[in-house]
């Protein structure tokens, strides 16, 4: 028997989709919050209203046929277009956006196209610009007894994370009901805070997982079917010419990864081989990219890919979707990694529960300081073996440890220039109390010192 259900009923687009605006981190969402600023400045598209806010961007109209829906965000959009004469899902969502272009600065670019096999539903996320801004959103195309009914729902990265979800509720209504299959039942999972082994953080995880490595926050769980999480994976790259270099020191023994300093997904495809310890493993296609704010001058990107584990016979595929962000130094790099995996045809069905673990690995406070000096203290060492270790490249690898130290704690520190006092203040809201700090003195009494500055 099949039943009725709602074409908004896929994880991994609505996953992905909230994923390239947020960067998991601690379990809380790191925002720019410049970008906010500046979309506060410009103005947003409001959902309480039928008419189109005249922001600095200008005026957002639906296309001729199109109507505005209400919804409960704060910002966004969402339209919908009855259209009729077509007979393909594929060739209503093409029609739609040919439709879109006259509203954006440029045609609408499409990621993650799927349809079903009857050509009734074909869904695509999408980006595109306007007055400046990207958007990012969602179009749905699907079949109705005459014709299809098209819907489009968008919003700037930076609110997308809270308003796709009421935006998907109002819009799920005007969408017709399929018959799809019946899932398999699963069963309800058995959740338990487990901490981990060496007592550097806590993870929530499936009763039937377990924990085969954790040292200093870094952690990687495996569950009974393949599925696996790896979180918080941190540590240097040497560039060719310092691994070249190093290769030849005598006593040179510990393993290092080596690569170019270059963009975050060049970077993964580069280093992705090295990290096959147990067994080899390579990238076979990379599904989606998108780049999402990292501090201190570093870059990072969502990614999701395929890749396989193994050769010959015992070769496995897999689907990730990871957060790699790269910091540059000299002659060596930073990278960081957090990424979730299952068997390829489990990973669709598996996604929320992984994205459930992540959003719920916890490392304690008191592993952030220690974990960087030792970062700090190994680069060291290797700059040491590598060449003379000189003022200039101390002082740099120093002022970037201490970066990573203050991503890691969520710390910085707010320095009162009037009563020369030093408050300690979280990273991630230091602009905004700034702001408002001076707005209330009157003058540029308060300012930001990074930990960098204060060594």
């Amino acid at each position: 028997m099949g039943r009725p259900r709602s074409v908004f009923g896929i994880a991994v687009l609505a996953v992905i989709l909230i994923a390239v605006g947020l960067v998991i981190f601690k379990g809380r969402p790191y925002r720019d919050k410049s970008h906010e600023d500046e979309n506060a400045a410009q103005g947003r598209w409001s959902a309480a209203s039928d008419t189109p806010n005249h922001g600095a961007a200008g005026a957002l109209t639906p296309p001729q046929g199109f109507r505005r829906m209400r919804h409960g965000a704060g910002s966004g959009e969402v339209w919908v277009w009855d259209q009729g004469g077509n007979n393909s899902s594929r060739r209503a969502l093409l029609e739609t956006v040919s439709r879109l272009s006259d509203v954006f600065q440029e045609r609408p670019v499409l990621h993650a196209i799927i349809g079903d096999a009857g050509d009734r539903e074909t869904r695509a996320l999408f980006s595109a610009r306007h007055g400046g801004r990207e958007v990012r959103g969602l179009l749905v195309a699907a079949g109705k007894e005459r014709g299809f009914v098209s819907v489009c729902l968008f919003d700037t990265p930076a609110d997308l994370p809270a308003s796709f979800q009421p935006m998907v509720q109002a819009a799920a209504g005007q969408l017709p009901a399929m018959t799809m299959p019946e899932p398999p039942r699963s069963r309800p999972i058995a959740w338990q805070r487990v901490p981990l082994p060496d007592g550097s953080g806590s993870m929530l995880l499936p009763s039937d997982w377990s924990i085969v490595g954790a040292s200093k926050g870094m952690v990687d769980a495996v569950g009974p079917d393949g599925s696996m999480v790896s979180l918080g994976i941190h540590g240097p790259v040497l560039t060719p010419e310092m691994g070249q270099v190093y290769s030849q020191m005598p006593g040179a023994t510990v393993r290092m990864p080596v690569a170019p300093y270059t963009d975050p997904v060049t970077a993964l495809q580069n280093l992705f081989p090295q990290f096959g310890y147990q067994a080899p493993q390579r990238i076979l296609r990379l599904i989606e990219s998108a780049p999402t704010p990292w501090p201190h001058g570093g870059q990072a990107a969502f990614i999701h890919f395929d890749w396989q584990q193994g050769q010959g016979n015992q070769a496995r595929n897999h689907t990730s979707l990871a957060l790699f962000g790269v910091m540059p130094g000299y002659g060596q790099w930073t990278f960081y990694l957090s990424i979730v995996s299952a068997p390829s045809q489990l990973f669709s069905q598996n996604l929320p529960m992984l994205m459930e673990i992540w959003k719920n690995w916890q490392v304690a406070d008191h592993v952030h300081q220690e974990r960087m000096n030792k970062a700090a203290a190994d680069m060291r060492e290797i700059g040491n073996i590598i060449q003379q270790t000189h003022a200039q490249r101390q002082q740099s690898q120093d002022r970037m440890a201490a970066n990573w130290t203050e991503v890691f704690r969520d710390q910085t520190f707010l320095g009162d220039t009037q009563l020369g006092e030093r408050y300690s203040v979280p990273l991630t809201q230091v602009n905004d109390w700034t702001r408002e700090l001076n707005r209330a003195a009157g003058y540029e009494r308060f300012r930001h010192i990074p930990l960098r500055d204060m060594q």
